[in-house]
C-alpha cells in the first residue's frame, strides 16, 4: 500500500503539479479552436447563429457536427482546468496563503472545472428534459462555483500576496461576470423575467473571460518556473 501511495503521488507531482501551464495552454488551445471549429460548421449551415440570439451552450447541439467538436473541446478543457487549478493552488500554498480559504479556493475552481467537463458530457437539448436539466445543473455548477472560486483567486493575488495586481484584477473580473451571469438566471428563475440576450451575451463574454484568464496565469507559472523564482514540488 505505502508503494502504490507513493507512485500515486509521484504520478500526481510529476505529471499533475510540475505541469500545470502546460495543461493551461492546451486548456486555452482546446477551447478556442473547438469553438471556432463548431462556429463555422453551424453558421455553414445556419447563418443567423449569433452571440445575442445563441449561447454558448447552443453549439453543443448544433448540426453539421458542430455538437461533437464543441462538447469534445469543453470536456478536454474542463480536465486541463481541473490540472491547472491543482497546480496553482499548489503554488498559493506554497507562497503561504492563507489554509483555510485556500482549502475553498481549491474547492471551489475543481467544482467549476468538473461542471465544465459535464458541460461537455450532457449536451444542451431543448426537447429533451433530462438533458435540458442535467446541462443546466452543470452550468450552475461551472459559475456558481467559478464566480467564488476566481474571487478567491483574486484576493490572494492582490491583498496577501500582492505579486500581480493584472492577475488579481482578471481574477476579481471573472468572478464578477461569473457572478452576474448566475444571478441573472436565478432572477430569471424566480421572477420569470426573461433577460435571453442578456444572459446569451454574458456568457460569451464569460468564456473570453476564463480564455484570458488561463493564458495569463499560465504565462505567469511558466515564466515563474523558468526564471527558477520559486520551485513548490
Amino acid at each position: 500500500m505505502t508503494t502504490m501511495r507513493n507512485l500515486i503521488e509521484s504520478f500526481y507531482l510529476k505529471y499533475i503539479i510540475d505541469k500545470g501551464e502546460y495543461y493551461g495552454f492546451l486548456g486555452v488551445a482546446s477551447t478556442s479552436i473547438s469553438v471556432l471549429i463548431a462556429f463555422l460548421l453551424y453558421t455553414s449551415v445556419n447563418p443567423t447563429f449569433s452571440v445575442v440570439s445563441n449561447c454558448v451552450s447552443d453549439l453543443g447541439s448544433g448540426p453539421n457536427m458542430s455538437n461533437i467538436v464543441h462538447n469534445l473541446g469543453a470536456t478536454v478543457s474542463g480536465f486541463c482546468l481541473v490540472s491547472f487549478h491543482l497546480s496553482y493552488v499548489k503554488y498559493l500554498q506554497y507562497k503561504k496563503a492563507n489554509t483555510y480559504f485556500i482549502k475553498i479556493t481549491k474547492l471551489t475552481s475543481v467544482i467549476s472545472a468538473i461542471g465544465l467537463i459535464v458541460l461537455g458530457i450532457i449536451p444542451f437539448e431543448r426537447e429533451s428534459l433530462i438533458f435540458f436539466l442535467g446541462h443546466g445543473y452543470a452550468a450552475a455548477t461551472h459559475y456558481v462555483a467559478g464566480s467564488f472560486a476566481f474571487i478567491f483567486y483574486g484576493f490572494f493575488e492582490i491583498l496577501i500576496l500582492k505579486f500581480s495586481k493584472i492577475l488579481g484584477i482578471i481574477s476579481f473580473l471573472t468572478g464578477i461576470i461569473y457572478g452576474i451571469l448566475w444571478g441573472g438566471y436565478l432572477i430569471d428563475f424566480i421572477f420569470m423575467i426573461p433577460q435571453v440576450e442578456v444572459n446569451y451575451t454574458l456568457q460569451w463574454i464569460s468564456l473570453a473571460g476564463i480564455l484570458l484568464w488561463s493564458l495569463l496565469h499560465s504565462i505567469f507559472l511558466f515564466k515563474t518556473k523558468m526564471q527558477k523564482k520559486d520551485t513548490f514540488k
